[in-house]
């Protein structure tokens, strides 16, 4: 909690109060109060809270005022002069402030937690999990904010985007430390930086994975999305602290390496090109649809010679791993205790989350809605198949259309037998969207492609006509649990459609 006065003080010395309005006759009383909480919908306002007024592309929170007066709110953030019955708090830009003011109100809890941000294009959720699981094992107890889940400590609740709004973190932020956290690992989405919902945290490492073309309908195009994720490097961290784990792999992360080389653990599998600090290089040594071997070649004490096995597959999440790996090396994890925990690491939801059944082929099922993730993911998967690779996958409408070609070539040239269906089609026509998926597909001869919209007929008709040896691959929607179509939304989960599969076929898993 924080007096009225306090943050008034607190956004004055920022530069970014403009004006107040104080109620006639209460300045006293107004200005004493203790603020408890911020939020920026007034359907969740309560008692003793400050209400953020934000614009938004359909709603503009200003005409939600006295809706929030009404609820308990006990001041106003604002971009005009909103003359109710408590104080008003003028800013230029609400959106840019409310982290730094949620901050203010939950009393800095960034700066009392061990944080860890995770950024990139692809492996953000696997390697979140896999850093939290080494904090845990080594008596840490650990937050996490992702594209999955929201783990406070006590209540988990599934994510309604990756990074969540300012002051919804920052209330996470705080109910972690309640709960006796002593660290938060976060995705750090490029969305979510560049529309300030990072604000207010404070970051003791920052995690690159990699950057592939991803979200240019949003950012314009990879110089610029390269600049926002940059942007998390450069401006959210801890004062004189900030430490950071960048994969070497990719030419992106080679950038911000040459620019941060003294603060950065650089990880590669491949040949280290030792301009970081410290490097970490993995190489993989064994690799089967039960999980992955790597050994790890490193210029940090304690952590040459370290093998892994991280029950997981492919390069991609070795260097995930890496990744992980290197954050725990920079907050002093003992390696010993980083080679067990992510031996006995529990599989991450619908990344490469596998059912293995006796008498069946073997179902797949994974977030990869890129072409480059659905190619690294078919791309691992032809290395453990014994048998034919089946792809059953769609594309989300409304997003950028260019990728639609390309992920049916990936699928095409990487897999057997293809089956597009849908993903979440919004408020596009889904035919048109696989229709558009097929045309990249027919351009390389050699897969055969079906489109069956309904996606649960479409993964049962795959894992039907599969044989023993062959692997299934759901992609797209990883552990999303509803398709979202123009005018409703509709209860679906890739993970229910092949339990339900298993159960009807009469088919047992080995795990």
């Amino acid at each position: 909690m924080i007096k009225l006065k306090d943050l008034i003080a607190f956004l004055e010395a920022k530069g970014h109060l403009k004006e107040i309005y104080i109620p006639d006759g209460y300045r006293e009383k107004w200005l004493s109060q203790e603020i408890s909480d911020c939020f920026h919908d007034s359907k969740e306002v309560t008692k003793g809270s400050i209400f953020a007024c934000i614009r938004g592309s359909k709603f503009d929170g200003h005409d939600y005022v006295e809706s929030a007066r009404q609820k308990g709110a006990s001041a106003i953030l604002a971009e005009k002069t909103v003359k109710v019955d408590v104080p008003c708090i003028v800013v230029s830009d609400v959106r840019s402030v409310l982290g730094e003011v949620a901050s203010a109100v939950h009393d800095f809890p960034s700066e009392k937690l061990i944080m860890i941000a995770v950024t990139g294009t692809n492996g953000k959720t696997t390697t979140t999990y896999m850093t939290r699981t080494i904090l845990e094992a080594s008596g840490i107890k650990t937050g996490l904010i992702g594209t999955v889940i929201y783990d406070d400590g006590r209540n988990v609740s599934e994510a309604s985007r990756t990074t969540p709004e300012a002051s919804d973190v920052q209330r996470l932020l705080r109910n972690m430390i309640n709960n006796g956290c002593k660290a938060c690992v976060m995705e750090a989405s490029s969305h979510g930086i560049a529309q300030g919902r990072l604000s207010g945290c404070r970051y003791d490492v920052a995690v690159f994975t990699n950057l592939t073309p991803e979200h240019l309908d949003y950012h314009g195009d990879m110089e610029s999305y390269f600049k926002t994720k940059s942007t998390l490097f450069e401006n959210f961290m801890k004062n004189g602290k900030g430490r950071f784990v960048i994969n070497e792999d990719d030419e992106y992360g080679k950038i911000l390496i040459d620019k941060h080389k003294d603060k950065t653990i650089a990880f590669t599998l491949r040949e280290p090109r030792l301009v970081a600090k410290e490097h970490l290089k993995g190489v993989i040594k064994g690799m089967n649809l039960w999980g992955t071997s790597i050994e790890v070649k490193s210029s940090i004490e304690g952590y040459n010679d370290l093998f892994l096995n991280i029950p997981t597959i492919g390069e991609y999440n070795a260097a995930n791993a890496l990744g992980a790996v290197g954050a725990a090396a920079f907050l002093g994890v003992e390696p010993k205790l980083v080679r067990d925990a992510l031996k006995e690491m529990r599989s991450v939801p619908g990344r490469l989350e596998k059912y293995i059944f006796e008498n069946g082929p073997t179902a797949v099922i994974d977030y990869a809605h890129t072409p480059d993730a659905l190619e690294k993911a078919l791309s691992t998967l032809r290395k453990v198949c014994k048998g034919n690779l089946w792809v059953v996958f769609g594309l989300g409408g409304n997003r950028y259309q260019d990728n639609r070609p390309e992920m049916g070539k990936v699928a095409s040239r990487l897999s057997d037998r293809i089956v597009i269906t849908v993903d979440n089609p919004r408020n596009e026509d889904p035919r048109q969207i696989a229709m558009q998926i097929k045309e990249g597909a027919d351009k390389i001869a050699g897969a055969q492609v079906d489109i069956i919209l309904d996606r649960k007929e479409a993964v049962f008709y795959a894992l039907d006509n599969a044989e023993n040896d062959d692997i299934v691959l759901i992609a797209g929607k990883g552990p999303e649990r509803n398709i979202i179509y123009a005018d409703k939304v509709i209860p679906y989960n890739d993970g229910e459609a092949v339990e339900e599969w298993s159960v009807l076929r009469g088919r047992k898993k080995w795990n």
